[in-house]
């Protein structure tokens, strides 16, 4: 027998679940407003933390009101938020929740307060510990520990909406790397300069949680004080082992009053006190440190979904909800086994792999597409659709490459790119050299690179910009000296790419051949050399050749709709990308943005039309399907519907039906799917579900899987959430 799942599991009694809630219209808080999504999650956040109880903010009449529990106390008659204040006024009629049948209104009302019952009957588990509000929740044990770090697996928990008007619970695992050693108890000021702004998971007792560190009081824990809940003045030192849960832990028992400290803001902004040997540092996925230990937190798909089952027999099988227990079934959901077909792709020489069988085209299976796609490229007879020779070409690197190990690993580079792109003009970059000697901080090597580059005098072009891992480089944030890079030479016309020296640093040493001098060479380490042969191929095709819009295939198989129009915004940095219906034709554009991961009306719009102009005398456009990388924001939607509407009125769009998607790559609780096989002699096997998989959870949101089998070869697929934020185009179209 063989079936799919999801890692859902489905809410049995909606009927017998129910609430009374108030509503409170919001004056002052606009969704025209930019802030407004910022502000919308403050003000949930705010009150949600004040008045322990769930909080949501609904459209009622296209304005926003606040929905409050009716045991929640009564909120203020204004709050001030993000440059403005909102007033809220009580609605008089009290309204009943009805779990079982829910409208568009409701429906965010019913996952809200369900969630919140979850939440708060696994937040007081003795097993299990949370690192805040939303986040997942943790066994106390760790899974594995290596290199003095310890990998602590969890799971999150989210109320999903399911087609029919039903409701589950998604279930996924999650892993949290934490230092196995505290802070040091005595700091001083300059000491703590390397952990400010450090993320650290704060042992109070038994009750561990994240916090974040935000500056050196100055004081010993015998010394800061602060006024207890009842209004008295304790010290750190005193208060821990006040409110510290018995028994106490060793590190509470043996708390020395000599040590440092630290101080950071809760969620509603007020400033506390951490004790510095009860701060255990904690490192995100990019972080260097943890890089060679991702393998101990990929899961095979049969090891993901035993987890998520125990976890839920164990933790979930009883949830009160008020005076009634919320039933949850303790079998994952079965869906229907769907998947879209790989579009033909296009390569050189009007060449087309397809594996859907297509007519005049090279016929491959699914298993086989992978490699036909990678081989094809390679190939003499066949290469890459564009051929057109590269532009100016550059390579920034640092001193300590460029004198090491770096001239044979350019060579390797020229190689595999003049190998995969062939030209009149190879591929030979004009080299620049920058100073990374000493400390190598955000601020010193980003002043190195933009003096080499201002003293070259270069003429606009294409590069690739080789980093270091800065020093400074403080946990959870992203490559900011990147971004910083890209920004600042795009802006003299010369687009760049980043690599970084890891790979390349490990991937060469430094031997002696007798009567001759040293000289560097690959290693001889099968294991690293097939490591850097795909990552030569990989700088080739993505940093070189796509940095410099040379599209290796483009699609045979035309779209559902006249153009996508791609929206991503990172770091200050807006990308722009088009693709016309016959998938041949694509146009990036990059600019700056003011702010920081959004978009404002009147930018959106300025960038549209100056696009759209141009693109609109190529061919005619009916309908425009919008994907938003992320959350699609109030301002950027509405500038694009204001660019459409000046289009119209001069004549170049008409009739066009404009469709808004949001995608997302990460959830806290994504929906992944697992097939299953079920053996004549009662033996499972669990495996990811084909690469194309799809399930549509309503008309508005779908999970698509865009790695599975055969491209995966270990962990487990996690497939994209996909929501139709407005437009009559199908969502499976």
């Amino acid at each position: 027998m063989s079936y799919r799942e999801i890692n859902v599991f489905p809410i049995l009694n909606l009927n017998e679940l129910t609430n009374r809630y108030r509503l409170y219209r919001i004056r002052g808080l606009s969704p025209e407003q930019d802030e407004y999504e910022k502000n919308r999650q403050n003000l949930i956040r705010h009150l949600s933390f004040k008045f322990k109880s769930p909080v949501e903010i609904i459209m009622k009449n296209n304005e926003p009101h606040l929905v409050l529990r009716d045991d929640a106390p009564a909120p203020p008659e204004s709050i001030d938020l993000v440059r403005g204040t909102v007033y809220l006024d009580k609605l008089e009629e009290t309204m009943t929740l009805d779990y079982e049948h829910q409208t568009v209104e409701t429906k965010p009302i019913c996952r809200r307060f369900l969630q919140f019952a979850i939440e708060g009957i696994l937040y007081g588990n003795k097993d299990l510990w949370r690192p805040g509000a939303g986040k997942p929740y943790f066994y106390f044990t760790p899974a594995d520990s290596q290199k003095g770090i310890n990998i602590y697996q969890g799971l999150s928990v989210r109320v999903v909406s399911l087609g029919n008007g039903e409701m589950g619970i998604c279930v996924d695992v999650k892993h949290k790397y934490v230092s196995q050693t505290p802070l040091p108890a005595q700091l001083s000021r300059n000491d703590f300069r390397q952990y400010k702004g450090a993320n650290c998971v704060y042992h109070f007792g038994n009750q561990w949680y994240d916090i974040k560190l935000h500056e050196h009081s100055g004081l010993t824990v015998s010394e800061y004080k602060f006024p207890n809940r009842g209004g008295q003045m304790v010290s750190l030192y005193q208060y821990t082992f006040d409110e510290a849960k018995r028994p106490w832990p060793k590190e509470i028992a043996n708390l020395n009053d000599a040590s440092t400290a630290l101080l950071y803001k809760s969620g509603d902004e007020k400033e506390m006190s951490a004790a510095a040997p009860l701060c255990y540092p904690t490192y995100e996925t990019n972080d260097p440190r943890v890089a060679r230990l991702h393998r101990f937190t990929i899961l095979a798909p049969h090891l993901r979904r035993n987890a998520i089952s125990n976890f839920v027999r164990k933790y979930l099988s009883v949830v009160k909800y008020g005076d009634l227990a919320i039933k949850i079934g303790d079998k994952p959901i079965k869906i229907p086994k769907r998947h879209f077909m790989p579009p033909d792709l296009l390569f050189g020489h009007n060449s087309v792999v397809s594996v859907r069988g297509s007519a005049n085209t090279s016929q491959v299976s699914l298993d086989e597409l992978g490699r036909s796609r990678f081989s094809s490229l390679f190939d003499p007879d066949i290469g890459t659709y564009a051929s057109t020779p590269l532009e100016q070409q550059y390579f920034i690197w640092p001193e300590s490459v460029a004198f090491s190990y770096g001239p044979v690993f350019l060579e390797d580079l020229k190689e595999t790119v003049n190998r995969l792109y062939p030209s009149d003009v190879p591929f030979d970059p004009i080299t620049i050299t920058y100073d990374d000697r000493g400390a190598k901080t955000f601020v010193k090597l980003g002043r190195s690179i933009l003096n080499a580059v201002e003293k070259a005098n270069l003429k606009p072009g294409y590069g690739i910009v080789m980093l270091h891992e800065t020093a400074d480089r403080k946990n959870r944030q992203e490559d900011q000296l990147a971004s910083m890079v890209m920004q600042k030479l795009r802006n003299q016309g010369i687009y760049v790419s980043v690599i970084h020296t890891e790979v390349s640093g490990n991937s060469y040493e430094l031997i002696q051949i007798p009567g001759k001098d040293r000289k560097y060479q690959r290693v001889n380490d099968r294991d690293i050399l097939k490591k850097l042969t795909g990552y030569l191929s990989n700088v080739a095709l993505v940093k070189i050749l796509l940095t410099n819009e040379k599209w290796p295939f483009v699609l045979a198989t035309p779209l559902n709709t006249d153009m996508i129009i791609g929206i991503d915004v990172k770091f200050h940095t807006a990308c722009f990308t088009f693709v016309s219906k016959d998938g041949k034709r694509f146009r990036t554009e990059i600019k700056t943005s003011n702010q920081k991961e959004m978009l404002g009306k009147d930018k959106v719009k300025t960038i549209l039309l100056e696009i759209l102009r141009h693109e609109l005398s190529h061919e005619v456009v009916q309908s425009i399907v919008i994907h938003r990388d992320g959350r699609l924001h109030a301002s950027e939607k509405k500038g694009i519907c204001e660019a459409v509407d000046v289009l119209r009125k001069e004549n170049l769009l008409n009739n066009v039906s404009l469709n808004f998607v949001e995608i997302s790559k990460s959830s806290p609780a994504p929906v992944r799917f697992f097939d299953i096989d079920q053996t004549p002699d009662h033996r499972t096997f669990v495996n990811n579900a084909q690469v194309g998989s799809y399930y549509c959870t309503s008309m508005q949101d779908a999970f698509v899987g865009t790695t599975g089998r055969p491209f995966l070869n270990q962990g487990s697929a996690n497939p994209l959430h996909v929501k139709l934020i407005e437009g009559l185009m199908p969502l499976e179209n």
